[in-house]
């Protein structure tokens, strides 16, 4: 099966300014890829983004701050279907490693609004197992079989 075009015209390599102060491209009238600017001063103006500039994976980021992205099936597989935004978490921001000691259960609140992997170690810095449950965006739990000490580490 032949692989369908896009229709537009064909620029052979990168496009470049003529000079330094001149631009190639307003994110605002690109399809997909990361748009930003002042035509999106909140989640409010993102909503209101045409449906042919949409394509899955597109990215807002907006004046106030936020970072949005557009998801397939995150409520619907309809495309202009604003319950597929979802606020994007950026950067690697962890919490520090928490310690505990004589622990059977540990309950441990992140507030990194996403789901974390959980790694724990024992005192001498070797991993060992626990029983890791999500309690929600914001809280995880481990539990252990007896009383244990170490480091649990959230990434």
């Amino acid at each position: 099966m032949a692989e369908q075009l896009k229709l537009g015209t064909v620029i052979p390599d990168g496009a470049v300014p003529a000079n330094a102060g001149q631009r190639t491209h307003y994110s605002q009238y690109g399809q997909g890829g990361l748009h930003t600017g002042d035509a999106y001063p909140d989640l409010a103006a993102v909503y209101e983004l045409p449906l042919d500039r949409r394509e899955w994976g597109l990215e807002v980021k907006t004046l106030d701050g936020g970072r949005y992205e557009l998801v397939r099936g995150l409520a619907s597989l309809d495309l202009a279907d604003n319950a597929n935004w979802r606020p994007l978490v950026l950067g690697s921001a962890t919490p520090p490693p928490v310690a505990f000691t004589n622990q059977t259960i540990l309950t441990i609140t992140h507030n990194l609004g996403r789901l974390v992997q959980v790694q724990v170690y024992d005192p001498n810095g070797y991993e060992i197992g626990g029983q890791v449950q999500q309690v929600g965006l914001n809280i995880v739990e481990v539990q252990f079989s007896q009383p244990l000490s170490g480091t649990v580490v959230l990434r």
